[in-house]
């Protein structure tokens, strides 16, 4: 075989013929959005809310004895505690109530607040909505007429030549 001569000529199909031409990889859709969950967010609010309170009531008790003194007392029911007097545990009792106490204002407030505006958004909505259906009423006999008007005076649209046959 010198450089001459043509190579063979090739006959049949080979696996090189079979495996040239594949069909494309089917589309894929695109991933879905992972969906986020809500507990985690309720927890890490509680948590916050939490320390937040508990860091305010320590604070609060911290500075309790230098702020008053014994010149600070409290009554409830006739019997007199002076604030300056606290030791131990009462300390520790008075923390965990200014903790409750600075809870429900910062939780219980506001929802409150909240549901008393819903409320009244509510009621602003509920009176237009029965404004709109009286003023519909009330108009009712000028909006049937205005609909004959229109039923009457409309262009109709041309109807379609019939074919010739």
């Amino acid at each position: 075989m010198n450089g001459d001569t043509p190579a063979p000529a090739r006959t049949g199909i080979s696996d090189e013929d079979i495996t040239a031409f594949r069909a494309p990889p089917p589309a894929t859709p695109p991933p879905l959005p992972r969906r986020r969950r809500l507990w985690p967010w309720l927890l890490g609010a509680f948590v916050v809310l939490a320390l937040s309170c508990a860091v305010i009531a320590a604070a609060l008790v911290a500075g309790l004895g230098d702020l008053v003194g014994n010149e600070v007392s409290v009554s409830v029911d006739g019997e007199t505690w002076r604030l300056g007097a606290l030791h131990g545990a009462a300390v520790w009792t008075v923390a965990l109530a200014l903790t409750a106490v600075i809870g429900v204002v910062l939780v219980v407030v506001p929802l409150l607040v909240l549901f008393g505006l819903l409320a009244a958004a509510l009621g602003i909505a509920a009176a237009l909505l029965a404004a709109l259906l009286a003023a519909a009423a009330a108009c009712s006999p000028l909006i049937l007429l205005g609909l004959l008007v229109w039923w009457i005076v409309r262009r109709r649209p041309a109807r379609p030549a019939a074919a010739a046959g």
